[in-house]
């Protein structure tokens, strides 16, 4: 991924290495769910390889924090609005088509103007109301639309503190209460995202849920590295490698491969801080494929189980179910997913989503400037 360093240490908002990161994260959770059509008929070979690879989320968790972490607010309503905009401009457009899509895949007869059990569940799903679920994955209609739930819930407490002076405090403050208070009133604290609490309150399940720490980790991460001093190259290189490695190994041996802070989020936390330490001070020149990967990774964690789902029902509507588990349909429908996620990228991120979130923002800017000449009247 380093592929060439200079000297400079320029003040950054973005890091190629960490939307580098984003992509592959995007290919892990892909793999693990496409991992059953890779099974060859006398070795379990996608098992074997992609069965870990669902902690893909953790690494996406942790990153989304990062990314919250990196920007120094300017606090204010007016700033809190704007940012609010921008995220949900840019996850619930494509988020709502490809949820729409899935109920037409997966559900027989399904109507979107009906009003039944599957139009409400899409409904609440498209607020991020968690449906019943098993922890961490309180459901989503669109099945990967759990993980939006607590990426929105996280969105909108930085959201609250960019309203008033200090946004991290306000993180700091709020998940002690969900994370620390309430749970040792109910149960005891547990950093395990797999633990019940039970609450009837969907969106308490998700803002006491453990997971989260992710989030958290990620967010301080950010803060962190924007006040690391600059070290020897070649140690931060080394620090690189290293944890790099050990993810590695973790995923290919399944050792501590949970969801938890303190089992697949402990290792990557420790390599998105070297990474980004590492290229603050010396710049390096990141693949310019893996960055675009990362820029495309929205859509392909929302379109992939779409795409899996209506080949495999076309599949067996034409029979020709002997061809779906093999491992070039596995190709193939990684192949596609990568095409199609281009061009959602392009025309539902990228055009209808930002005329979305300019339209927004013009709104919001023009009734700020007349609430501020009604005020100075």
């Amino acid at each position: 991924m380093f592929l060439a360093t200079n000297q400079t240490a320029p003040i950054r908002n973005r890091f190629d290495s960490i939307q580098a990161l984003r992509g592959i994260a995007a290919l892990m959770v892909v793999f693990f769910h496409f991992r059953g059509v890779f099974n060859l008929p006398t070795y379990p070979l996608g098992d074997n390889l992609f069965s870990y690879g669902g902690t893909g989320v953790t690494l996406f968790f942790i990153i989304s924090g990062f990314v919250m972490g990196l920007p120094n607010y300017r606090p204010g309503l007016n700033s809190m609005l704007e940012f609010s905009i921008k995220r949900i401009a840019r996850i619930v457009p494509l988020y709502l088509i490809a949820s729409i899509a899935w109920c037409y895949v997966t559900i027989p007869g399904f109507k979107l103007i009906a009003i039944n059990q599957d139009t409400i569940e899409l409904i609440k799903s498209l607020f991020f109301y968690p449906l019943n679920g098993n922890a961490p994955v309180y459901g989503a209609k669109l099945f990967v639309g759990w993980t939006l739930n607590y990426e929105m819930l996280f969105y909108g407490i930085v959201a609250l503190g960019i309203a008033g002076r200090f946004p991290a405090a306000i993180v700091i403050i709020f998940f002690f209460v969900t994370l620390i208070l309430i749970p040792s009133l109910v149960r005891d604290v547990s950093l395990s995202p797999y633990i019940e609490y039970k609450f009837s309150f969907g969106y308490l399940n998700i803002a006491s849920n453990p997971i989260i720490w992710n989030f958290i980790a990620g967010f301080f991460i950010a803060k962190l590295v924007n006040r690391l001093p600059k070290i020897n190259q070649e140690f931060l290189f080394f620090l690189c490698l290293t944890s790099g490695f050990f993810v590695f190994w973790q995923l290919l041996s399944g050792f501590r491969t949970g969801h938890g802070i303190t089992q697949s989020g402990a290792g990557f936390a420790a390599m998105i801080a070297a990474f980004a330490w590492y290229e603050k001070h010396y710049s390096p020149t990141i693949n310019k494929h893996l960055i675009y990967l990362g820029n495309i990774s929205f859509s392909i964690y929302i379109w992939h189980f779409v795409i899996l789902s209506f080949f495999e029902n076309l599949f067996l509507r034409i029979n020709m179910r002997d061809y779906l588990y093999t491992f070039l349909y596995g190709t193939s429908m990684v192949i596609i997913t990568l095409i199609l996620s281009r061009y959602s990228h392009i025309l539902i991120e990228e055009k209808l989503s930002n005329s979305i979130k300019n339209f927004l923002l013009q709104i919001a800017h023009t009734k700020s400037i007349n609430r501020i000449k009604i005020n100075d009247n």
